[in-house]
């Protein structure tokens, strides 16, 4: 079968690197455009984007971060958390989602699942009532935990090891939000320790699903101790990489999506 295209429509992201805001007064001969390598002309340009849309964003919480979760507990991180979100507009809607846990079919195995606990709203108070829920649901879940490995009569440390989420499977909690915003950008804001790519094409899958949705993704990952990342950094380089696999798929993401990655590690960060 052979299509003729007359027309291909490319939307197109250009971030300041210092201020990370759109630059807006871009011009067609500021864009080339290649196909094979060889350079195509631009029949048609417009700014459709420069009229800013309302955010619908998904603060997506890893209750389970390794590195992360003594902060996940202090009402003082949550509280600033919060504070940052009254820089939005009035128009942009904002919720939160959480790793979650539960008990699988068969007694004392972990289940690993995500959990809304606040869905898109315009409402500050209740977003900020959600994410100060946040220290308890940390110390729930890990009494959860505790129940399951009493259970199974393991350890819970043992036990927690076989707890993963795959980044497939959230992806696919995720993508389809983006449907019920169809006049909105769908941004979603994880704050982990980063993402497990355990599936050779699982990444670039997510991200071709994200892209298609319109979705950005930014990752507030964090900070590892000086051992963790040479541990890391030498799993990711000597198993991983040459399977085409990645313990660092968040940045990956980001960069496709036009989102960004920084570390944190303080409750000011």
């Amino acid at each position: 079968m052979r299509v003729n295209t007359r027309v291909v429509f490319i939307d197109a992201l250009v971030k300041d690197q210092k201020t990370y805001e759109p630059i807006r007064d871009l011009a067609r001969e500021d864009f080339q455009v290649l196909d094979d390598g060889n350079l195509r002309r631009l029949s048609y340009f417009s700014r459709e984007g420069d009229s800013r849309r309302p955010l619908a964003l998904l603060l997506f919480i890893d209750l389970w971060t390794q590195y992360g979760r003594s902060h996940l507990k202090r009402d003082e991180t949550m509280q600033r958390l919060a504070s940052a979100l009254t820089k939005l507009a009035p128009e942009d809607k904002v919720a939160v989602m959480v790793t979650w846990i539960e008990e699988g079919e068969e007694p004392g195995t972990p289940l690993p699942t995500t959990q809304m606990i606040e869905d898109f709203t315009p409402d500050r108070a209740k977003t900020t009532a959600a994410l100060l829920s946040i220290p308890g649901l940390v110390r729930q879940q890990e009494g959860q935990l505790e129940e399951l490995a009493q259970k199974s009569s393991q350890e819970a440390g043992d036990l927690r090891l076989d707890i993963i989420w795959r980044l497939s499977e959230v992806a696919g909690e995720i993508m389809p939000l983006a449907a019920r915003f169809p006049k909105s950008q769908l941004v979603v804001v994880g704050l982990i320790d980063d993402l497990f790519d355990l599936r050779k094409g699982e990444r670039e899958g997510a991200v071709e699903e994200a892209v298609r949705a319109g979705i950005i993704f930014d990752g507030l990952i964090f900070k590892k101790s000086l051992a963790a990342k040479m541990l890391f950094g030498t799993l990711n380089k000597i198993m991983m990489g040459p399977r085409g696999l990645s313990i660092h798929a968040a940045d990956y993401l980001a960069k496709q999506t036009g989102g960004e990655v920084v570390s944190v590690g303080r409750p000011d960060d």
